[in-house]
């Protein structure tokens, strides 16, 4: 009688120990899982408002383009705002390129998890 309960014991204790280490790894995975979504959140909003700085840069240069050649009047001072306003919209642009990659790699990633 006390070899069977000692057995019984043995094997609650046992199943306990593979339950808790199953459950521990669902948390884990469940915690790695939130972490991305969060980070994948944070660089969606990230690309939105590069985006949006890129479209405010392009609307600005367009605004410089069409008084240029409204008033068919070139002068060096207005060559450089405009070569200044290209180099914003082409930083503005290659950011939001490199979000866009970084948040490809997270996604990737987060299918890994999966």
């Amino acid at each position: 009688m006390d070899v069977r309960l000692i057995l019984c014991v043995l094997a609650t204790a046992t199943s306990t120990f593979f339950a808790s280490e199953v459950w521990r790894k669902r948390r884990e995975g469940a915690h790695r899982l939130n972490i991305a979504k969060k980070k994948l959140k944070l660089i969606c909003e990230a690309i939105a408002q590069a985006d949006e700085r890129y479209q405010r840069c392009s609307e600005r240069h367009d605004r410089i383009l069409n008084q240029v050649t409204s008033h068919f009047f070139c002068s060096r001072e207005l060559e450089e705002a405009l070569a200044g306003a290209r180099a914003t919209m082409t930083e503005a642009l290659e950011f939001s390129a490199g979000l866009q990659d970084t948040q490809a790699r997270v996604i990737s990633s987060f299918l890994e998890l999966l």
